[in-house]
């Protein structure tokens, strides 16, 4: 749904995104930081989208951080704001992404 790819983009570019406490917890734990996320968000690709989430609209989606490792980020949206908002993001394994990352192993 590249819609709400562009929502987030537009959002971002205009400094109205932030990670949820979730999103922030697991940045943390993982390194990942937020000009990791905003670093190539211009290339990012969707990997999934969720538009019936029962917290609203969302999407998975490859991005690249600055050493060029790829990661997966979760972006909804804030519901009292709707500004663009980071659920989470990691470092995929190959345990439960193929090689492409975007195509989940099968359990």
């Amino acid at each position: 749904m590249p819609g709400l790819l562009r929502r987030v983009q537009a959002l971002v570019a205009a400094g109205r995104f932030r990670p949820s406490g979730h999103g922030r917890l697991r940045m943390d734990t993982r390194a990942i930081h937020d000009a990791d996320l905003l670093h190539a968000l211009s290339d990012a690709l969707v990997v999934e989208t969720y538009p019936d989430d029962k917290r609203g609209p969302s999407l998975l989606l490859l991005q690249y951080d600055r050493s060029g490792t790829a990661f997966h980020a979760v972006w909804g949206f804030a519901p009292e704001s709707g500004d663009a908002l980071v659920i989470t993001a990691y470092y995929p394994g190959l345990d439960r992404w193929e090689p492409d990352l975007f195509t989940r192993r099968q359990r």
